[in-house]
């Protein structure tokens, strides 16, 4: 479908399997008293209503795994089946679909195979009589992470799981380079377009395309770009999205883009497009109903699937319960990124239509050590959610003793294609986070630009991973922007201004000494610099919620969530909930774009903690709900405070700057009023005021880090999620005189 997940997860391994999603029927009730939202568009009862996604395909592949544990223990005497071996029969028996193994996995799920594998498999304790023809395969996915271009060799066991002999035919293959077939561009008008009605009776724009496809190609693929008359965060963005649909020479439905969001861009693909002339019909909703006018942009592809590496040997003869090893040779690609093909088993027993499978590859190719450049291409997605659309991941190996660690992302042409970047360490924490939405002054709060940098001071050794995710939009003025991708490990320049760093100057209690902070943007995108002072060791801080730290549960869109601001250079938390209530709560604390994501214990008060060697700065929410289960009244409602502590390096109070420091307004959010940070472009140097106001008693010694940090104060096209990265790291010290 259209809306499915595909593609490559932070690890490298790519999806297991499909089933059916993109639009289906569940069974409804015409007692709409007691089902209320059982009616048809028109306002009626009905006994079935249309379902898909996850919510279809979910529920089909957790109804197979009920039968393969039912046929597994019939088989087996009443034992049950690991796991494990419910997930290897799942994958193992499932069709090939002839899909791009990044979009498709292993296959299809199969519920009648996936039954005769569990009754047949065969363990070291039980060798149950076979049934059918199936195979094993163990692993079900080949995954391989290494330098560019390095050879590999990846074995896989097959097993014959069936009852008679079965001579196993492999190949390999990945979708080959597209051949443009189409481009064109059509106008959606009121006045000008051709006239239909949509599904709920609204008046509709479109326009045909048609194309021609050659006889012999694997796969057609069709995009649309445009410009949404709304975005995912106003009012009307449903009713503005545009459409493509497709019909086959036979005038068939062969595809539909489904948009679930104002993502301006919409994909479609074919497997075994039919030769012939298609068409192409780019819809939308007429103005008076939301929908969206004006040029869209269309363009349609076709493919061959090719060889992927070489399998060796290319066929394989099994007895009944016999195993074999199959090796792929492969080379990773040559250049940082993902890449997926398959190895293809085909039976020459059993059912036609389930004699076909394939075992998913996944290679990755990591991004080396020293300064590396490299250009790879944004598309689009499908809009459905603020946070999702086309993510990348990229990883690379730190050595231990590395000063900085820097990462860039720059747009080609259009800074209108908003993305949001985030440097993983390898204890999985996000300890660098931007996107290429500048601070700024007027409404909304950021203009956006092609670039953004991540910097994180003396990286630990380890993988560390580079997230770039555009979303929720692309821009719409074209099918295809390309981006490029820098690394290096250069201390960025910055200089102290003459800023003490030795214990034998002395500086005059309460008297001000201000030093000009030097920093040079040398990345190719502008930032914005605070100042952020620290002193050694690392002490407990209660912060101040952002929004309140008191709330209502059960939570909705219209009730507070308590939102903490987690200061760099803290190594824990601990957050505590309580409530008045009789009913018992708990509560989700976490990053809201990943890890870490803990949960609390359960009751009155309940709490979470979480410790790391640092622990992602940045925006971090609290969650509370009432715990289950709750009788016909519902969910009772009742009040919940919470608080969140941390440990982290003491803020040193006797340094200012009008930069304002971001951290600050950890425990006091009045600091994101005067906040101020420096802006600074590619290739120049700015320059940071910084005052020390010294206290204390007459020789004392302090001592301590100037942190220069950049801030991004959004993230994912508008959402308001102040952060900051450490970018350069000055040393003071003096004796209070």
């Amino acid at each position: 479908s259209s809306f499915s997940s595909g593609g490559f997860e932070q690890d490298g391994r790519t999806i297991d399997a499909v089933a059916p999603g993109e639009l289906g029927w569940s069974l409804c009730s015409t007692n709409t008293a007691m089902y209320s939202e059982c009616v048809s568009y028109g306002g009626k009862p009905t006994p079935v209503y249309p379902f898909g996604g996850t919510s279809e395909s979910a529920p089909l592949t957790a109804g197979e795994a009920a039968l393969v544990i039912e046929a597994y223990r019939q088989g087996h005497g009443g034992a049950s089946p690991t796991p494990a071996v419910v997930k290897q029969i799942i994958d193992s028996t499932t069709d090939d679909i002839g899909s791009p193994a990044d979009q498709q996995g292993a296959g299809l799920i199969d519920a009648y195979k996936a039954v005769l594998a569990a009754e047949s498999y065969r363990t070291p304790t039980s060798t149950p009589n076979p049934a059918g023809q199936t195979v094993l395969a163990s692993p079900n996915q080949l995954n391989r992470v290494d330098q560019p271009g390095t050879p590999e060799r990846l074995t896989d066991t097959i097993t014959n799981n069936g009852s008679s002999t079965q001579t196993i035919s492999l190949s390999t293959r990945k979708i080959g380079t597209y051949t443009t077939i189409k481009t064109a561009k059509v106008t959606l008008s009121d006045s000008a377009s051709q006239k239909t009605t949509d599904w709920a009776g609204v008046p509709s724009n479109y326009e045909p395309v048609t194309f021609t496809v050659p006889a012999g190609e694997d796969r057609l693929n069709a995009s649309i770009a445009f410009q949404n008359a709304a975005n995912n965060f106003q009012a009307g963005a449903l009713a503005s999205r545009v459409r493509l649909t497709l019909v086959d020479p036979s005038g068939n439905l062969a595809a539909y883009s489904v948009p679930q969001g104002a993502g301006n861009y919409g994909n479609v693909q074919v497997t075994n497009p039919r030769p012939g002339t298609w068409t192409g019909y780019v819809w939308s909703r007429d103005s008076a109903h939301g929908g969206t006018q004006g040029p869209v942009l269309f363009g349609a592809a076709v493919a061959k699937f090719v060889p992927f590496g070489s399998v060796s040997p290319r066929s394989i003869t099994l007895a009944p319960g016999a195993s074999g090893q199959v090796t792929l040779s492969v080379t990773t690609p040559s250049i940082p990124g993902d890449v997926a093909g398959a190895i293809v088993l085909t039976s020459n027993a059993g059912p036609a239509f389930g004699r076909q499978s394939t075992i998913p590859v996944t290679l990755r190719s990591l991004i080396p050590t020293g300064t590396q450049r490299f250009t790879q291409t944004l598309t689009g997605g499908n809009g459905r959610t603020p946070t999702t659309g086309q993510e990348f991941y990229y990883q690379l190996n730190a050595p231990a003793g590395l000063r900085e660690l820097n990462a860039s992302v720059l747009l080609a042409n259009n800074p209108n294609n908003p993305f949001t970047a985030f440097l993983v360490s390898p204890s999985g924490d996000a300890l660098a986070t931007s996107a290429n939405a500048l601070p700024s002054s007027t409404a909304p709060g950021y203009t956006n630009q092609l670039g953004a940098q991540l910097h994180v001071l003396s990286p630990a050794q380890g993988t560390w991973t580079l997230i770039v995710a555009f979303a929720p939009q692309v821009s719409g003025t074209a099918l295809a922007e390309p981006f490029t991708v820098s690394t290096n490990e250069n201390a960025v320049p910055a200089s102290g201004g003459g800023l003490p760093n030795s214990s034998g100057t002395t500086l005059t209690t309460g008297q001000a000494q201000t030093y000009n902070v030097r920093i040079t943007n040398n990345g190719p995108a502008p930032e914005a610099y605070f100042v952020d002072a620290r002193l050694p060791g690392s002490t407990p801080l209660s912060l101040t919620s952002l929004t309140s730290p008191d709330t209502t549960v059960p939570l909705n869109v219209t009730k507070n969530a308590p939102l903490y601001l987690i200061p760099s250079h803290s190594t824990a938390w601990t957050g505590v909930a309580t409530t008045t209530g009789s009913t018992p709560i708990q509560f989700d604390l976490g990053a809201p774009w990943g890890d870490p994501d803990v949960a609390s214990t359960v009751g009155t008060q309940v709490s979470a903690s979480f410790a790391a060697p640092e622990v992602a700065p940045g925006l971090t929410g609290m969650f509370p709900t009432v715990v289950g289960p709750f009788g016909p009244t519902g969910a009772p409602t009742e009040p919940v405070h919470t608080t969140l502590t941390v440990a982290t390096s003491p803020f040193d109070a006797a340094v200012s700057s009008q930069t304002g420091d971001l951290w600050l307004a950890s425990t006091d959010p009045s600091q994101l009023t005067g906040f101020s940070p420096v802006i600074v472009g590619p290739g120049q140097t700015g320059t940071i005021p910084v005052t020390i106001t010294p206290s204390g008693p007459s020789g004392t010694h302090v001592s301590g880090t100037l942190y220069i940090d950049d801030t991004n104060e959004f993230a994912f096209q508008g959402f308001f999620a102040p952060s900051g990265n450490d970018v350069a790291a000055i040393p003071y010290s003096y004796t209070v005189k």
